[in-house]
């Protein structure tokens, strides 16, 4: 069921392709995704292509017109910051198109007063709703399954970026040709660093999700750290193994995860190399994906499955079909018996009632016809979504909280949505089937807003700074911190991050952070004054 606020089945958007609107697939937060179709001219042959297409669009501060134009009701550099932010997670996953295991974007569209960007259609299921499917998955099934996301997740760290939201909601598993190829989607929280390891994405709004997100992402992260998400897939892969979502990492400890995962047989060596990849302290925990993935050894005491991932979850005979295969097993057992009831005695061995006469008709019973199994028009559906006592509304009524099982609800396509306040609300599409309960599961989450930094105010001190300079401003912890100015004795580099060098007489007057030049202004006898802004 769509937005109200959603494009318009049938609404196009035009770049290289005109993209037809033909479903949304889901509204969170910071924007609604589309399924589309355009067609490709290839060789002198039109092809019907799908496509999945994003839109910036803040949930609660956006607003649509009939036309499809976006007014954004914040103010006007709310509004020009987040559709950077949109732009700059398009043109990030753009630049990975030939990573395996990422979601390739082909285009970025500015259209309606707002930014879309265009990505490949995947056709499979989430990562969540396999492991639902079949509980949980043995070691043979989900190693494989996370090799290939690490592989993809290095490749993006190498490219000094982290993807700050791997949890299962955010791995889809495509079918090609008989093997699972997981593909590592939604960037929406994605941030890229410079060479000295500060943020360059410039984001200021962020979300956790309880249960991935190690304790450091409740906080600021301005810096690279590869064990933030290293932390995510050692979580993530605890789930495929165990059916549980982690406790919240404030909660974690190495005898939770290590006795947890003993419950369900996982082998003593990737026990451990979970239980090192999720330490709560980031200076305790596995430093690399490369390192997690080498600490992962798959186990062959596992039964079943040779290393095949099915897509789906174990196949069962339909419940007509059983009529079928007892109507059939009565009718082979009776002709049996007259059968050999004819041929025992008709040999004249003694006893029995004797042969039986040639124009004897053969009774079989009637084989119950398939239609007149009463069919069953309600389903159950089980919810179960951290935090606990969620809203659930179904087709847009509210139903109850999670976790919860509804039942009786009519066979076929419910719309539902889990949401609380402080929480990115979460739409999913489910389809009931008669007699059976659909499970869903996962985590909303969480609304950060990170404020912009100020330094306390700190006395003002006079302060030599080794032998190349004096600061005179305020100080912590021995070092300057806050607003002051720095007067360089000898030839010195501005900052150990900065490659500009002082000579002796010039000054920088601005603010510092723990003895690091956040911004200021660097004044040489001689020379025009250079702003300076490195963000420290």
């Amino acid at each position: 069921m769509a937005s109200v606020d959603s494009l318009k089945v049938g609404a196009s958007l035009h770049g290289k392709l005109v993209y037809r609107i033909t479903s949304q697939l889901g509204h969170g937060g910071f924007g609604i995704t589309y399924l589309a179709e355009a067609t490709q001219k290839v060789d002198g042959i039109d092809h019907d292509l799908k496509f999945c297409i994003k839109e910036f669009f803040l949930r609660d501060k956006c607003s649509r017109e009939a036309s499809g134009w976006v007014n954004f009701n914040t103010d006007e550099k709310t509004e020009k910051n987040g559709k950077s932010d949109f732009k700059k997670e398009a043109e990030i996953l753009k630049s990975l198109n030939e990573v395996p295991g990422i979601v390739p974007v082909s285009e970025i569209i500015e259209a309606n007063n707002t930014v879309y960007y265009v990505m490949q259609y995947l056709d499979g299921q989430t990562l969540d709703k396999k492991i639902h499917t079949e509980t949980r998955l043995e070691e043979n099934a989900a190693l494989p399954i996370i090799r290939k996301v690490g592989k993809a997740l290095g490749v993006l760290h190498n490219k000094n970026m982290m993807h700050l939201d791997v949890k299962p909601e955010n791995i889809m598993l495509v079918d090609k040709f008989g093997e699972i190829n997981p593909v590592l989607i939604d960037f929406g929280l994605s941030r890229s660093y410079n060479m000295f390891g500060r943020e360059s994405s410039g984001k200021k709004i962020f979300a956790i999700s309880e249960g991935y997100s190690p304790v450091e992402q409740y906080g600021i992260i301005n810096s690279f750290h590869a064990e933030t998400d290293v932390y995510a897939l050692a979580a993530t892969l605890f789930h495929m193994l165990t059916g549980e979502v982690p406790k919240p990492s404030k909660d974690i400890t190495d005898s939770y995860v290590k006795e947890t995962m003993k419950k369900y047989g996982v082998s003593e060596k990737v026990e451990n190399a979970i239980a090192c990849a999720m330490r709560k302290e980031m200076s305790d925990r596995t430093g690399s994906v490369k390192q997690f993935l080498d600490a992962l050894v798959e186990s062959s005491s596992n039964q079943g499955g040779g290393g095949t991932i099915p897509i789906g979850g174990t196949e069962t005979d339909p419940p007509k079909m059983k009529y079928f295969l007892i109507a059939g097993a009565i009718a082979l057992v009776a002709v049996l018996c007259l059968l050999f009831g004819r041929g025992g005695d008709s040999q004249g061995g003694g006893g029995g009632n004797g042969p039986v006469p040639e124009d004897t008709p053969i009774v079989v019973p009637p084989t119950p016809e398939p239609d007149n199994v009463p069919e069953i028009k309600t389903g159950n559906l089980k919810i179960d979504f951290q935090p606990k006592n969620a809203e659930v509304l179904i087709d847009g009524t509210k139903l109850g909280t999670s976790p919860n099982t509804f039942k009786d609800l009519s066979v076929g396509s419910h719309s539902v949505e889990i949401r609380k306040d402080g929480y990115n609300s979460k739409t999913e599409t489910v389809s009931i089937v008669g007699g059976q309960t659909y499970s869903l599961s996962g985590s909303l989450t969480k609304i950060v807003v990170e404020e912009e930094i100020t330094p306390p105010p700190t006395p003002a001190r006079t302060l030599k700074i080794g032998d190349y300079a004096t600061w005179q401003g305020g100080v912590r912890n021995g070092k300057p911190h806050g607003q002051g100015t720095m007067t360089f004795i000898k030839s010195h580099r501005i900052d150990p991050n900065c490659e500009d060098v002082a000579n002796a007489g010039d000054k920088v007057t601005g603010t510092y952070v723990n003895g690091l030049l956040d911004n200021g202004t660097w004044q040489s006898p001689g020379k025009p004054d250079k702003f300076l802004l490195l963000g420290n």
